[in-house]
């Protein structure tokens, strides 16, 4: 009878042992996988930084692009007026004061 219990001992240990290396097997296997899967998942953060920054720049281009062609055909109210002087144009005939002689009672002149 002691005969049969360690036999069927042998073999109940024989099974865990069997299961264990498998479940290390496994646990590798998945380790293996999480790590590639981390190493995925960062590098389509890092592509989807970069497309958000050319995106953002993008924009910024179209905006300025906008910006010329609106500031070109007089799209803003006042526009063609701010483009007359001399760095865009013929200078406006207003008067003979500039811009910078206009306030000459000092730097409070406007709370007078």
């Amino acid at each position: 009878m002691s005969q049969f219990y360690a036999v069927r001992l042998q073999e109940a240990n024989s099974s865990i042992a069997r299961l264990q290396d498998e479940a290390n097997r496994l646990r590798k296997g998945i380790n293996l996988q999480v790590v590639r899967l981390q190493e995925e998942l960062q590098q389509a953060r890092h592509d989807l930084a970069l497309k958000s920054t050319e995106v953002q720049d993008l924009r910024h281009r179209i905006e300025m692009m906008q910006l010329r062609m609106d500031m070109q055909t007089g799209g803003y109210p006042g526009m063609q007026g701010l483009m007359r002087g001399p760095m865009f144009g013929p200078p406006n005939n207003l008067s003979s004061n500039t811009a910078w002689e206009v306030n000459t009672n000092g730097p409070h002149a406007h709370t007078q």
